[in-house]
């Protein structure tokens, strides 16, 4: 059984991984740091609740979460199968629409946010 500290350095070595050798993981990283910036501007600036602000930073994190699975699936496909194969192709598609899913939750998410903060008086 792994002690936590052997957890956490593997985990730590993933994370360090990921961001030194896949861009997407970079570029995800920085619209998730932006989100959080955003979200937080926007709860303390328009006194908002701790939810909106919860709904805001807990869609977009799993975009990070999704991304880093995502990477690891590709690392593994391209191990299995460095030849180009429909599978190869199947998986890499596959956690790149799982993604994609994570991306569209969190526009629907601000989406709801927005609206009930700008348009609830039009209501």
């Amino acid at each position: 059984m792994l002690g936590i500290t052997t957890s956490f350095r593997n985990s730590y070595n993933g994370l360090r991984l990921a961001w030194t050798e896949d861009r997407s993981f970079r570029n995800t990283t920085c619209q998730v740091v932006a989100g959080v910036i955003i979200a937080t501007v926007f709860t303390l600036h328009y006194n908002e609740t701790i939810f909106k602000w919860l709904l805001l930073v807990g869609s977009v994190f799993p975009m990070l979460i999704i991304e880093t699975v995502n990477c690891s699936i590709e690392a593994v496909t391209d191990k299995a199968s460095p030849e180009r194969h429909p599978l190869a192709k199947k998986a890499k598609d596959m956690g790149s629409a799982a993604v994609f899913l994570a991306r569209l939750f969190a526009i629907i998410c601000w989406g709801v946010v927005i609206k009930s903060h700008f348009f609830a008086a039009m209501d």
